[in-house]
């Protein structure tokens, strides 16, 4: 059975991980708007090994809320490695993200050759007939 006192310092240290957590977000804020707070963190969330945070995006009345997530070992690296960790994230994210678009708008010019091709030879065979 537990003792005021022990349930007490958890409760502390509940609350330093929770400091701790809104920290690092605010330096992950600064490099990476992924982790954009908004009007603030509503809730955070711990689940496997990462961390889940919940930010207040409320506008004109109505409420909305939105969300990320990282990586619980983000809170062991010192600030000026998470901004190096953080930075690399996002340049891969957005090389990805590029990459998926190219393909993208090669399968689309890709299709538009194709119908055109197809377009051209029905023309073509319904002149020749």
């Amino acid at each position: 059975m537990e003792t005021l006192e022990q349930i007490n310092e958890v409760i502390k240290n509940y609350n330093d991980l929770q400091a701790l957590v809104e920290e690092k977000v605010a330096i992950l804020e600064i490099i990476d708007n992924k982790y954009n707070t908004a009007k603030g963190i509503e809730e955070i969330k711990f689940e496997d090994d990462n961390v889940y945070v919940t930010c207040d995006n409320t506008c004109m009345g109505c409420y909305d809320s939105l969300s990320f997530s990282f990586p619980l070992v983000y809170l062991t690296l010192s600030d000026e490695k998470l901004k190096e960790v953080a930075k690399a994230d996002m340049l891969n994210r957005i090389e990805k993200q590029r990459i998926e678009n190219e393909q993208k708008d090669l399968k689309e010019k890709q299709k538009t050759e194709e119908y055109e091709k197809e377009q051209y030879l029905k023309l073509k065979a319904k002149f020749e007939s």
